[in-house]
């Protein structure tokens, strides 16, 4: 049986509800009257049109800050766009210019579409230019296709302009070059890393010692892209090798500091020369003939142990 008391309630409850929304409903009425009253009102107002003014001026300042950051885009996407309908075509035909035409084909997509990609933002870098259009070359060859990994185009984007155009000197290495890293040793043997991967670069016209800024870190990024290997457990056997450390404005900018140091830390203590080697890997050779040149030569069985 229904409890009477129970239905009183319910009905008590829907009767407080309908009150309530014709309560809000009055409430919202008179709300939209009031606003269209003060927006009335207001229309003829010099401070709502002074405020109108601000926040336009606000709007287009904004809007010419936008387009002010992102006109270099504009510019760049329009360069890109000109030089793929006017250079690209010519620059391919450069490139495969001693190609037979029974070996060109189709570049693999996976391969094509990213060097393309990374070709239209490298148009200011003729080193990461050149790899890119090298690497779509080497794709399109029926005979070099294989070289052409997926994951080139990447890591031709992960280079800077510098190492593109230092990285070549590795890839011209048929086993491996001397390398140095620098340490403070003290007098108790304890050693400490002050400069790192310090090569032997000269100038190839001048035999002038060249100093690379960044060069450490160059050699730390082929590293990490797996392109370069660097052991400081092996080293050059020949004698003499590393003399080259000692002219070195890295080298002979420690010793000054040492020596001129009044640091009671350092009393006792030298620089010294820690050897290693510096090679391409497997890899990095395949990366070699597909994005550079054919100055690369091939790995021989000599370099097998390294």
């Amino acid at each position: 049986m229904i409890d009477p008391g129970t239905v009183a309630g319910a009905a008590g409850l829907y009767a407080a509800k309908g009150a309530t929304d014709r309560v809000v409903r009055a409430s919202e009425q008179k709300s939209d009257r009031l606003q269209a009253t003060l927006l009335k009102e207001m229309q003829g107002s010099s401070s709502l049109k002074n405020a109108g003014e601000h926040l336009a001026a606000r709007e287009e300042m904004k809007q010419g800050l936008y387009n002010y950051f992102l006109r270099p885009l504009f510019w760049l996407s329009h360069r890109q766009r000109k030089y793929f309908e006017e250079n690209f075509a010519g620059d391919m035909a450069k490139k495969l210019a001693s190609d037979d035409e029974g070996d060109l084909i189709s570049p693999d997509p996976n391969v094509g579409i990213q060097a393309m990609d990374g070709l239209a933002y490298s148009l200011d870098s003729p080193a990461l230019k050149d790899m890119h259009l090298e690497l779509l070359a080497t794709a399109s060859n029926s005979e070099q296709q294989s070289d052409a990994h997926p994951s080139f185009a990447s890591i031709i984007r992960q280079l800077s302009p510098q190492e593109a155009a230092r990285i070549p000197d590795i890839f011209e290495l048929e086993q491996f070059a001397s390398i140095a890293s620098l340490m403070l040793t003290r007098k108790g043997g304890e050693q400490q890393f002050l400069e790192r991967h310090v090569p032997s670069l000269r100038d190839e016209t001048t035999n002038e010692i060249i100093e690379e800024a960044g060069y450490a870190a160059m050699v730390d990024n082929w590293v990490r892209l797996g392109l370069a290997a660097v052991t400081y457990e092996s080293w050059a056997p020949d004698e003499g090798v590393y003399d080259y450390v000692y002219s070195r404005p890295e080298y002979l900018r420690l010793k000054d500091w040492l020596s001129n140091s009044e640091d009671e830390e350092y009393a006792g203590a030298w620089i010294s020369v820690r050897p290693g080697l510096i090679y391409p890997t497997d890899f990095g050779r395949q990366f070699a003939r597909a994005v550079l040149d054919s100055r690369v030569p091939q790995r021989t069985g000599d370099d097998s142990e390294q």
